[in-house]
């Protein structure tokens, strides 16, 4: 009598044939694909423009803003003394 893995293995087999056909296949059309359309226009100025704007929040000191990273800290320290999986009666009360 067979075991079970020994009866499943025609059948895992089966898959893994089906599997490397439809990448094999898919493979095939990527590259055409790739070979029929250009790459397009890469517009460095657009890239530094927004760049600059999602940078921006890190490099504003001096104008009245705070550190982000400050924030962080501040915001982890908080929710490890206040949110963690245990808590006690007077940290749930509201203060």
């Amino acid at each position: 009598m067979r075991r079970w893995n020994q009866r499943r293995q025609p059948a895992r087999w089966k898959f893994a044939v089906r599997l490397t056909r439809v990448g094999k296949r898919a493979g095939e059309f990527a590259a055409g694909f790739a070979k029929g359309n250009s790459l397009g226009k890469i517009d460095n100025d657009k890239i530094d423009i927004v760049a600059r704007e999602a940078l921006a929040p890190f490099e504003s000191r001096g104008r009245g803003s705070e550190n982000p990273y400050e924030i962080q800290g501040d915001l982890q320290e908080l929710m490890q003394d206040n949110v963690g999986i245990v808590r006690t009666e007077s940290e749930c009360s509201m203060r």
